[in-house]
């Protein structure tokens, strides 16, 4: 496998605790299975870019497609992150979701944005109001896919990751992970985690952003 530079920097924001996608949800609704479809494949290399490519998959993603979107569009919005995140300057790896969402919103391609606070929450959030933008620590066991796809947390920590959530299968309990590596990473540029597993990863620092008002810019 090539070499992967991570670069999702932990950025959080407490006053987005006022802002959950739950407030958004009917109570009551229940979970229910659906993908959303990401046409492109985007790879950002050996740059820490992925907070810039995962918040440019959502943007070329259902519900609301945006044409066009390139590498080069990812990674504008990665060194815009910079500039947008709360770390000093800008000479260094990386940026955070945060950083990389609002650098989103800058170019119209949302109104706003929603947290997901747990993996409930996630479901619900996947389920009927869209792709996710997740910020994950990356283990090694992560790294390389099995023969179904499937990944999971364990082993050493290789890093902070950011990775585009658009799906949730309630039969198999499996969500779908859209990457930034390439279409040759496990099936065509996707992988799947368990409930559980996703779970663990967000207790350990995990973030999940929804974007809210979706245009084409």
């Amino acid at each position: 496998m090539k070499t992967i530079k991570f670069g999702r920097l932990k950025e959080f924001d407490l006053r987005s605790r006022g802002y959950s996608i739950r407030a958004l949800i009917p109570k009551g609704l229940k979970p229910r299975s659906y993908t959303w479809r990401c046409s492109i494949n985007l790879d950002q290399g050996n740059l820490p870019a992925c907070v810039g490519f995962s918040v440019c998959h959502e943007a070329a993603a259902r519900p609301v497609e945006v044409p066009g979107l390139t590498n080069a569009i990812a990674k504008q919005i990665y060194y815009r992150a910079q500039e947008l995140d709360d770390f000093p300057g800008t000479d260094y790896d990386g940026s955070s979701v945060l950083g990389a969402v609002k650098a989103g919103m800058e170019r119209k391609w949302y109104g706003s944005y929603r947290w997901a606070f747990g993996e409930a929450d996630l479901c619900l959030a996947v389920g009927y109001k869209g792709p996710v933008i997740l910020g994950v620590n990356w283990y090694s066991g992560m790294m390389d896919p099995d023969s179904q796809g499937i990944i999971k947390p364990t082993g050493a920590l290789e890093g902070g990751h950011a990775i585009l959530c658009t799906g949730i299968n309630l039969k198999t309990g499996l969500y779908r992970l859209h990457n930034s590596w390439g279409q040759s990473f496990g099936i065509n540029g996707d992988c799947f985690i368990s409930r559980p597993d996703m779970t663990l990863l967000l207790v350990r620092d995990g973030e999940a952003c929804i974007p809210i008002a979706r245009g084409r810019g």
